[in-house]
């Protein structure tokens, strides 16, 4: 981590060659230094001091940190010179335009959970991928983020880079998207974020060929698709249901717990496989269209990722291909592959 103090300004930044992180903030402080330190030793002391302020200053080839007691943070050097973290800049720009904070954090929230579940069998899908109709991420299932962005743009983040995004909750952020010419051969992809006092520049996973690997459209496809049922449900009875009844599922026989959900005029029955242990759930606005039974029958864990992150009262259910049960927020649309158990 580098501190550089100049003019009553504190600039902060650190890396891992990937991305650079730099924050600003005033300072108290009439003396101006440099200091690079070890990053991780440095925010450990940081975020477990308790007093109101703390004072930093350098001497004698150590940064001088004082709030709880006095502590010494050795000075890094390179051929006896203070160490300089590298730079992360971009050379050519091909597009900048602003964007709300909470979508960037939208992404963080919704888009991740997806990543924890279901099946990866390609590199691709441990990433997150964005253009101008919103961000998706998809193993066996997907996570559709519907959002606008200004300008035409395919982009892949990898999840090192995207837990950074809770820095811009709640703040407009200016994006710049560019590129840097490495030789002949290679050119690196790079972005940077800017909001208030905080910037943070990145180089893109990931190249042409993985980017149009992703089936965005199909995914939007199935993500929008008018089902043969459509039906809402209180979020927090469903889910109170979902973890009594998964008190029965699982076991020797089976390796992924699976939920069988039956869907029929007076509401949805939640039970095991087997059918031994059942419960009742009653809609939130009675459906009509309800001739015979639907049964469809999910992973238990893929279906509670996306409850965890569910804050509305009422969920929509869309099903009725066969296929999969499609759970539907103001502007994410979640997938869940059905599973068939012939």
């Amino acid at each position: 981590m580098e501190l550089v103090a100049k003019n009553g300004i504190l600039n902060f930044s650190v890396t891992n060659k990937e991305y650079l992180l730099d924050v600003a903030m005033t300072i108290d402080y009439e003396e101006d230094f440099e200091a690079t330190v070890n990053a991780t030793l440095f925010l450990k002391l940081i975020s477990s001091t308790t007093t109101d302020t703390v004072e930093i200053n350098v001497k004698d080839n150590f940064l001088i940190i004082k709030g709880n007691g006095s502590y010494k943070l050795p000075l890094i050097f390179e051929n006896n010179t203070l160490f300089k973290i590298p730079r992360i800049n971009i050379e050519s720009i091909d597009t900048e335009f602003d964007i709300e904070g909470d979508i960037l954090f939208s992404i963080l929230k919704y888009n991740t959970r997806q990543l924890s579940t279901g099946i990866l069998s390609r590199p691709v899908q441990k990433m997150y991928y964005m253009d101008e109709k919103g961000a998706i991420t998809f193993t066996s299932g997907a996570c559709v983020n519907k959002f606008d962005l200004p300008s035409k743009v395919k982009l892949l983040f990898n999840q090192r880079l995207v837990k950074l995004f809770k820095l811009f909750k709640g703040i407009k952020t200016h994006l710049v998207i560019g590129s840097t010419k490495i030789s002949e051969e290679i050119t690196q992809t790079k972005i940077r974020f800017e909001a208030n006092n905080i910037k943070l520049t990145a180089i893109l996973s990931g190249d042409e060929g993985m980017i149009k690997s992703v089936p965005a459209e199909a995914i939007r496809n199935r993500a929008y698709n008018q089902y043969t049922y459509s039906i809402n449900v209180n979020t927090n009875q469903f889910n109170d249901a979902l973890n009594r009844i998964k008190l029965f599922v699982g076991g020797a026989k089976l390796l992924i717990p699976y939920i069988k959900l039956t869907f029929n005029s007076d509401g949805i029955i939640v039970s095991d496989i087997d059918s031994k242990n059942i419960e009742t759930i009653k809609y939130s606005a009675v459906p009509t269209n309800f001739t015979d039974d639907y049964i469809l029958i999910v992973d238990l864990n893929e279906l509670q990722a996306v409850l965890d992150t569910c804050t509305e009262a009422d969920l929509t259910f869309n099903f009725g291909d066969k296929q999969c049960l499609v759970i539907s927020r103001v502007s994410i649309k979640n997938i869940i592959p059905e599973v068939s158990m012939d």
